[in-house]
Order: structure tokens, then sequence, then C-alpha cells
């Protein structure tokens, strides 16, 4: 699970993410108050769960089409 910050754009479950070289699949979001919410905009801190391995502190936090699409930009 990592903390993140949506500045642009909405995040939804099912979403493709990676941050660093840390990837996933948005699982479950999971607001500052303990709810587990369907999307988050911008300004909305979230819990994220789906992670394959977590990503570093800092790290910014974008969006893939697919999981194929990643191996693409990084190898």
């Amino acid at each position: 699970m990592a903390t993140v910050l949506v500045r642009r754009g909405t995040l939804k479950p099912g979403m493709t993410v990676f941050a660093g070289t840390a990837y996933g699949r948005a699982r479950v979001m999971i607001n500052d108050q303990g709810s587990v919410v369907k999307e988050a905009g911008p300004g909305t801190p979230v819990k994220l769960t789906g992670w394959k391995t977590l990503p570093a502190a800092g790290d910014e936090l974008l969006v893939a089409e697919s999981e194929a699409s990643l191996h693409v930009w990084w190898w």
C-alpha cells in the first residue's frame, strides 16, 4: 500500500499505475477518513493497493494504458 496525492485527472480502480520502477493495477483506494472510494480527483490523497512492488517516497505516480505498455517504456 502506498499513499498518493492526485494532482491531475481522476484515479479509478483498475487503472494501471507506475511510480519510479514500481507498477501495478489500482485495486482498492482508501481516503483520509478510512473509507473505500471509487475515484479520487485532484487534491485527493488516497492509500492505494495493487502494487507489484512499492514505489519510493517522492516518486511521481503516472497512469499507463496497460501493463504491456510499461515494458516498452522501461526496456
